[in-house]
């Protein structure tokens, strides 16, 4: 039970794009009034546009590289894309909670995917630091065992979650995450063990397995 002197509830975000009179160029927006862009970020002749305006992931760290990669292509002629799979996301409560790649759900719509959950209890750096709340999950696709999604509940997620930005964007499998050396003890363990459990119960196998 908890108790506190205000509740706030997030409804969500909408655009402003309504007075921008974009009626008067060939941009175009959704039905929610999110501005229409190519894979480049292009919304029309000569007109690129980046940020919040148009539609997620809604981060800081987002709308900093759509502006770099508009520079870029707009600049230099050419057709840079960015890689959305690969954008981690991040709640800074406490535990944390960090995001990256697919869920289950989102991969069960074009492939048949395997998922393996692991208690952060299991990670010896949770218990050497007393912070054994929250879990790791993976999602694999079954048959080439490319790791698609990885999402983190523990203390210091946030720092863990690059990692598997960078095991995403490498499109590694759950046996390459495994031949990979993690230092003993850390946090990062915590991928390894989830890429292990879809070997066998971690729970019985010795910390030299890692």
């Amino acid at each position: 039970m908890f108790e506190g002197q205000y509740v706030f509830f997030a409804t969500g975000r909408s655009p402003n794009t309504h007075d921008l009179g974009l009626e008067n160029t060939d941009v175009k927006t959704d039905e929610k009034g999110f501005v229409v862009v190519d894979e480049t970020l292009k919304a029309g002749k000569n007109i690129y546009v980046v940020g919040e305006v148009i539609g997620e992931p809604m981060l800081e760290t987002v709308a900093a590289k759509e502006g770099f990669t508009v520079a870029t292509n707009a600049l230099e002629e050419k057709n840079v894309k960015i890689d959305y799979r690969v954008v981690p996301k991040v709640v800074l409560t406490d535990p944390q909670l960090a995001s990256v790649g697919l869920t289950d759900r989102e991969a069960q719509k074009f492939t048949e995917c395997s998922c393996r959950t692991v208690e952060i209890s299991n990670v010896p750096k949770a218990l050497i630091l007393g912070e054994e709340k929250g879990l790791i999950k993976m999602v694999v696709d079954a048959k080439t065992k490319e790791i698609l999604g990885v999402h983190i509940l523990a203390y210091n997620a946030a720092e863990m979650i690059h990692e598997a930005a960078m095991v995403i964007r490498n499109r590694m499998t759950v046996d390459k995450v495994i031949d990979t050396l993690h230092v003993f003890p850390t946090m990062s363990e915590a991928i390894k063990l989830a890429a292990l459990s879809f070997k066998g119960d971690i729970s019985k196998m010795p910390c030299c397995a890692l």
